[in-house]
């Protein structure tokens, strides 16, 4: 199918919405430029608008946006269910 999506990205942002809840304060750095830390805190609403921008602007750049947005909410919302017990 020409419209296909294979990848775990939604995943990983899952994680990274859990974790960015989970502790804030975490320093993260980038692979290729491993100077450059910013919190986990810090980077999740930065993630979050790009990823909205991608959804609007519905480019065919080949990344599911709304895959990404998916994971980070479903992150979020498993961050919330496991902070009141409900896992």
């Amino acid at each position: 199918p020409r419209d296909s999506c294979i990848g775990l990205s939604g995943v990983v942002f899952g994680m990274m919405g859990f974790n960015a809840r989970l502790d804030p304060t975490r320093q993260y750095s980038l692979a290729y430029f491993p100077s450059f830390k910013f919190q986990a805190g810090h980077a999740l609403p930065v993630v979050l608008l790009i990823t909205l921008l991608g959804i609007i602007a519905r480019n065919q750049s080949g990344v599911a946006h709304a895959a990404h947005l998916g994971g980070l909410l479903f992150g979020l919302l498993y961050y919330e269910a496991f902070r009141i017990g409900w896992t």
